[in-house]
């Protein structure tokens, strides 16, 4: 995660991070940012993780605002291959990540993976609530 930040840190793009360690320093920042005193919101990217969302009520409760007024774009899982259990790093918080779809039905979901089996793939959709989506497949060059 702090690779993919690493690589906004040179552009204008607005964003910010918030996880288990950020969380009780950050979340007034985030909330004035997305809240408080722009609309829209200048903050256009919040990137957080799978244990942050299903341990936190206070970012499920922003999750929840932000949908409410229409402005909750995009959900995206990075290392989906950790939502299945058939999946080499299964980690329970991504499995818990199907209630996103559920809150959230109208916001699109794209779930992102290099390392998925077939198996690990179908999984992962079962368990995301995205059974019929669509799925791409293409070689990886790292």
């Amino acid at each position: 995660m702090q690779g993919t930040l690493l690589l906004f840190l040179f552009t204008s793009f607005p964003l910010h991070m918030l996880d288990n360690e950020s969380f009780h320093s950050a979340p007034l920042l985030i909330y004035i940012l997305l809240f408080a005193v722009f609309s829209p919101p200048t903050l256009k990217l919040l990137y957080t993780t799978p244990e942050c969302v299903s341990r936190n009520s206070a970012v499920r409760d922003l999750l929840a605002r932000l949908y409410a007024r229409g402005e909750l774009a995009r959900l995206v899982v990075d290392e989906a291959h950790c939502v299945s259990s058939w999946g080499h790093d299964f980690r329970p918080d991504y499995g818990d990540l199907g209630r996103m779809k559920r809150d959230y039905p109208s916001t699109p979901l794209l779930a992102l993976t290099a390392t998925s089996t077939p198996r690990a793939i179908d999984d992962c959709k079962r368990r995301l609530g995205v059974s019929g989506c669509l799925t791409r497949r293409q070689p990886c060059d790292r």
